[in-house]
């Protein structure tokens, strides 16, 4: 379940998020930089268990908000996936509002 609160981070609403994927948004709540890179290890070591196959193979998985978990967890926290390399398997995040 999810709802909008108060809170605002560099103008964008922090979105309050349940669920299975709560742990990542704590992690990228709590976090003061402006972006992060990490390995998909990285992210199920935050979360507690392995990401779906999906997150391995779509791209998509890691940019949406509607049909993917994980992605609502990012965005309910502020930030966005900027560069997923599915080869590589990793990911960085920026804070909404932030430009490289």
């Amino acid at each position: 379940m999810q709802h909008e609160g108060d809170s605002k981070a560099g103008g964008v609403v922090i979105v309050e998020h349940a669920g299975k994927y709560r742990p990542l948004w704590e992690y990228l709540r709590g976090t003061t930089a402006d972006s992060v890179e990490m390995s998909f290890g990285d992210v199920e070591r935050i979360l507690g268990f392995p990401l779906p196959p999906s997150s391995r193979k779509h791209p998509a998985h890691w940019y949406g908000y509607e049909g993917t978990a994980v992605g609502r967890a990012i965005r309910d926290a502020g930030w966005r996936a900027t560069e997923v390399d599915l080869n590589a398997t990793s990911v960085r995040f920026e804070r909404e509002g932030m430009s490289r």
